[in-house]
């Protein structure tokens, strides 16, 4: 329609009437562009948001996690600190050791651990997107944290894997089996006598073992007091950016 009133203008060489239709179109032109810039401006911020959700969600959970890890680990000091004393105690009854050596296998030789939710993170690398977050603070931010996920992760699992080394000598040369609340009842039934007998025999092999637990939890601690802060102070920015 209007290309055909233009070529009757220029038929009727009605300039001014040209200049008006040209102008029409490039006007037109303009605001179609705008408007479909303003759709990609608004759409982009739309994902923005979505995805600091996602940071937010994943980065609160982490912290609980760690929470609850760091948690873990200082009860399983408690319980380790309280077998090292009975286990070189002369006064300490059999039935005490006993207990104190059920706490042991049962919850102070279990590992700490860490486990960081990085699935927004990974998602908007491995894509290319990860400049969809504008704000450079948050930016930079998330990276350093996701870095210091891995390398506690890493570290973690490392001393974890160092400490494996000697774990088959409890089981094999200490039948720790016998004294785990999850597996006791499948042994045959032995005196208090007898038992504290035999863990008093291996209180060295014992003592070295808990060791390696107590160090461990120790140094994962260490490694939560580190990286909880930093995650709080990431969410901080992700609340701010989204006005909480």
């Amino acid at each position: 329609m209007l290309l055909r009133r233009i070529t009757e203008h220029v038929k009727a060489q009605n300039w001014f009437a040209v200049f008006l239709d040209f102008l029409i179109v490039v006007v037109g032109v303009f605001i179609g562009i705008q408007v479909a810039n303003w759709n990609d401006v608004r759409q982009e911020r739309l994902s923005e948001a979505h995805y600091l959700e996602r940071f937010a969600d994943e980065i609160e959970l982490t912290i609980a996690q760690i929470q609850e890890e760091r948690a873990f680990s200082k009860s399983s000091l408690r319980v380790l600190e309280n077998f090292s004393t009975q286990l070189y105690s002369n006064s300490v009854s059999d039935e005490a050791l006993i207990s104190a050596t059920i706490g042991y296998t049962s919850t102070g030789a279990f590992f700490a651990n860490f486990r960081s939710n990085r699935t927004t993170f990974d998602d908007l690398i491995t894509t290319g997107n990860f400049d969809i977050v504008e704000d450079d603070a948050i930016r930079s931010g998330l990276i350093a944290l996701h870095a210091r996920y891995e390398d506690a992760q890493n570290t973690i699992e490392s001393n974890i894997e160092w400490i494996q080394q000697g774990e088959a000598r409890i089981y094999y040369d200490f039948d720790a089996f016998r004294f785990d609340v999850r597996t006791q009842t499948l042994f045959e039934d032995v005196t208090p006598e007898n038992l504290a007998e035999d863990i008093r025999k291996n209180r060295e092999l014992l003592r070295r073992h808990a060791a390696f637990h107590y160090w461990l939890k120790v140094r994962s601690i260490e490694l939560y007091d580190e990286v909880e802060p930093q995650a709080q102070a990431v969410l901080e920015l992700i609340q701010a950016e989204r006005g909480e």
